[in-house]
């Protein structure tokens, strides 16, 4: 039995992520909307792929991560459109 083969529909499952090649002397810093902070730390949200999913062949429920960006100054999530209340 192959445990390493791909699970057809499920990016990134059981495949290798290609990420392009770049060159990082281009890049342009970013800053939280809220409060401009430019500093942030890697999170994960999780979420599952149910055994009942049409495009799930392993019969179990798959666990997935997110990665996301929380803001070190607000906590703010990167991305995310801020609310204001008021």
């Amino acid at each position: 039995m192959n445990n390493n083969r791909p699970m057809r529909g499920v990016p990134g499952i059981g495949q290798q992520l290609r990420q392009p090649t770049v060159d990082v002397s281009e890049a342009i810093n970013k800053s939280c909307a809220h409060c401009d902070s430019e500093f942030f730390d890697v999170v994960y949200r999780i979420g599952v792929v149910p055994a009942i999913a049409p495009k799930n062949e392993t019969g179990k429920d798959v666990l997935v991560k997110f990665e996301a960006y929380l803001c070190r100054g607000c906590g703010c999530e990167y991305g995310k459109e801020v609310i204001t209340k008021q």
